[in-house]
């Protein structure tokens, strides 16, 4: 049984315009949801970005590298962005501030050696006569350029190492060999009668480099002879533990205040010069640090007045081995 039905064609206009309009009108609110929907959701996507960017031109334009790039709830790849730009502003930091200090620190100390040369110079033009005259003022200029040489030897070398550009030539050798061979050949300014023991438990290995070993061991021989007793003794002695080693350098002269201590492996730090010694200029025991440190080591002390003083130094270790 089929039911046919008629209905006005002027309905199915309507219903057709009607379907029409609708279609036109979500056309039209997709398209606008689209766009207003993309361009908020660019502009929170990119917000940190710009801010990063805004950010880091603003630090690298100015004066003050210790800022850093902060971006909110953020652990993703430009949260990752972020700390790297952090990581690459805090070197920048570091090798800036390193430079200020080695401008800062050799202006200061270059001053005095400076100073004598000038008035040697100026004493040598006006009241040297005789030659001996002449050669007491060259003597004292060449002690005084040798000085300024050798500090600023040593501030290069700091340098180096607070900016980790220093050429590293690290091995791994038989440090207990190595020790002894530097003890042998070390020949101090002025000995006074101050005898040099070595204690070497043999075949310890250790990975250093053997240039920057040689002075730490160099500087701590230089200054156990300087504040050694006058006929006294040195003991150099170099331990195994698990899995380090420690070298001992260990004088019986006049020690270290315990104030003292806190100070002395501080860059350009000098103890009271009414002792009468020569102190340097105060460089050896920084870079002795330094170098202890950039081996994964450390360096203590234990002093008294009067009663001498042990510097320890402590290195990461090698398993023994049959070599």
């Amino acid at each position: 049984l089929m039911i046919r039905g008629i209905i006005p064609a002027t309905i199915t206009h309507h219903v057709l315009l009607g379907i029409v309009v609708v279609a036109v009108i979500w056309l039209l609110l997709t398209i606008f949801i689209g766009v207003f929907g993309a361009d908020y959701i660019s502009r929170r996507t990119f917000r940190p970005i710009k801010a990063l960017t805004e950010k880091a031109a603003s630090i690298s334009s100015g004066d003050n590298l210790s800022e850093r790039i902060n971006i909110e709830h953020s652990s993703d790849e430009i949260g990752e962005l972020a700390e790297t730009f952090n990581d690459m502003f805090a070197r920048l930091e570091d090798s800036f501030e390193s430079e200020k200090r080695f401008v800062s620190d050799a202006s200061h100390e270059l001053r005095t050696p400076t100073t004598i040369i000038l008035a040697e110079c100026a004493r040598a033009k006006k009241k040297a006569r005789t030659k001996e005259d002449f050669i007491a003022s060259l003597n004292n200029i060449e002690e005084q350029s040798n000085k300024m040489a050798h500090m600023i030897s040593q501030l290069l070398s700091i340098t180096r190492l607070d900016q980790g550009t220093a050429h590293m030539r690290m091995q791994e050798a038989d440090f207990s060999a190595f020790l002894a061979v530097c003890c042998d050949e070390f020949v101090p300014a002025n000995d006074r009668g101050i005898k040099l023991n070595m204690q070497i438990e043999p075949h310890i290995y250790l990975t250093f480099d053997p240039g920057l070993m040689v002075r730490v061991i160099q500087n701590l021989l230089e200054n156990a002879y300087k504040y050694g007793r006058d006929n006294g003794n040195i003991i150099v002695a170099l331990k195994r533990h698990k899995a380090s080693a420690s070298l001992f350098v260990i004088d019986d002269g006049i020690g270290i205040s315990e104030e003292d201590q806190q100070y002395i492996f501080k860059r350009f730090w000098q103890a009271d010069p009414s002792r009468g010694e020569d102190l340097g200029v105060g460089l050896g025991l920084s870079m002795v640090k330094q170098i202890c440190e950039f081996h994964g080591g450390n360096i203590t002390v234990i002093s008294s007045p009067d009663e001498g003083s042990s510097f320890i130094v402590t290195l990461p270790a090698k398993q023994p081995t049959n070599k």
